[in-house]
């Protein structure tokens, strides 16, 4: 975000998992990640998923962004 900032440059977050969102990682670490995403994705122009699922998370979450999704996986 701070580069962003500086270098007038476009910020995508690449969200490979649902981090804020995962049980192991125990409670202070998932307050911690849920705080990050709050209040550094708005600040991103658009975001990057992986899955369907995730992308509606995040749609409903920052309704207002651009959500792009790249599916890695190969298609029959």
């Amino acid at each position: 975000v701070l580069a962003k900032l500086k270098l007038k440059c476009i910020l995508v977050y690449d969200a490979h998992e649902l981090e804020s969102e995962r049980n192991h990682h125990g409670f202070l670490k998932n307050f911690f990640l849920s705080f990050i995403e709050r209040n550094l994705i708005p600040a991103c122009d658009s975001i990057l998923v992986v899955s369907p699922s995730i992308k509606k998370y995040y749609e409903r979450k920052f309704p207002r962004k651009k959500i792009f999704l790249v599916v890695n996986a190969c298609s029959k």
